[in-house]
């Protein structure tokens, strides 16, 4: 029951239909997921995402559904880089890791349409 509490816990904040609605449900949700994790697994097993679970009910209220602020369509998008090239290595210094973030965001918006 644990897990179908964080998948129903989830699914609400990424729903951008229900996520309005039972915003208050999914934290309370996630909060009890957080609070018995460490007497399930231990509470070695408590890192930082598994505690960050509490603060997404917030996130979701000032900027929408999970869908919203999502990063998977820049993660998505190193796909395309490597597909271009496969060689690429991406960058270690942050001014071109920005580039390539602004250079991923433009791709992924032109082929998201």
């Amino acid at each position: 029951t644990h897990f179908l509490l964080l998948r129903v816990g989830i699914f609400i904040l990424v729903n951008s239909c229900l996520q309005p609605i039972y915003c208050d449900f999914a934290e309370g949700i996630l909060t009890n997921v957080v609070t018995h994790f460490g007497q399930l697994y231990g509470n070695d097993m408590l890192i930082y995402n598994i505690l960050g679970l509490v603060r997404l009910a917030d996130e979701t209220q000032r900027f929408g559904s999970l869908d919203n602020i999502s990063s998977f369509p820049y993660e998505n998008i190193l796909q395309v880089v490597e597909e271009i090239d496969p060689e690429v290595h991406l960058p270690s210094e942050t001014s071109d890791k920005e580039n390539v973030l602004d250079w991923s965001q433009t791709l992924c918006f032109e082929s998201c349409g």
